[in-house]
């Protein structure tokens, strides 16, 4: 019966951990709403790790001071059949960040996230107009008066140089400023 309290106690103790640094990420940090809700989601899963996988089976409480380089590394590499690059990035970062939080509290004296490495992201190439397509936007504004010159220069200049997402936000917004001026 005093393992089970010890259990309870020590989650409780990480819990409160946790909600400090929430309070932390929000007043002082002034993090979104969106940003501190990952982050807490990162570091309630992480925890859950802890408790599953990487604590002795007879003691199953999770002791933040406890943690390893080991368990971080095991932890980040289960979430690659899982996750995309960029999410395992962010779920390091709150861990690496929530132990620094700690070691400012003088909860902990060394931070074991900071031996893992982030993952780099893949970085797509963005996809570019065709000369078809350039050829299309080039000759679609009217050629009569000044503003259809102007737009066929403008058409000819923004094909070459931008993608196409660029260019479908532009667009976009240049219909709006002209439907809203």
């Amino acid at each position: 019966m005093a393992k089970r309290g010890v259990y309870i106690n020590a989650c409780k103790i990480m819990i409160d951990h946790i909600g400090r640094y929430k309070n932390y990420l929000v007043a002082e940090r002034n993090y979104s709403e969106h940003t501190v809700r990952a982050y807490m989601t990162d570091l309630i899963q992480f925890m859950n790790f802890l408790k599953e996988n990487r604590l002795p089976t007879d003691t199953k409480h999770v002791d933040i001071t406890k943690v390893e380089e080991i368990d971080i590394r095991e932890f980040v590499g289960g979430l690659y059949n899982k996750n995309s690059k960029a999410s395992i990035s962010r779920k390091l970062t709150s861990i690496r960040n929530f132990i620094e939080f700690l070691i400012r509290e003088g909860k902990i004296a060394k931070n074991s996230a900071k031996l893992v490495p982030i993952p780099k992201w893949e970085r797509r190439t963005p996809a570019f107009l065709s000369v078809d397509e350039v050829f299309v936007l080039v000759e679609k504004p009217d050629n009569n008066g000044v503003l259809g010159l102007r737009d066929r220069a403008i058409a000819s200049k923004l094909g070459t140089l931008i993608s196409r997402p660029q260019l479908s936000r532009f667009l976009a917004r240049a219909a709006w400023s002209a439907l809203c001026p």
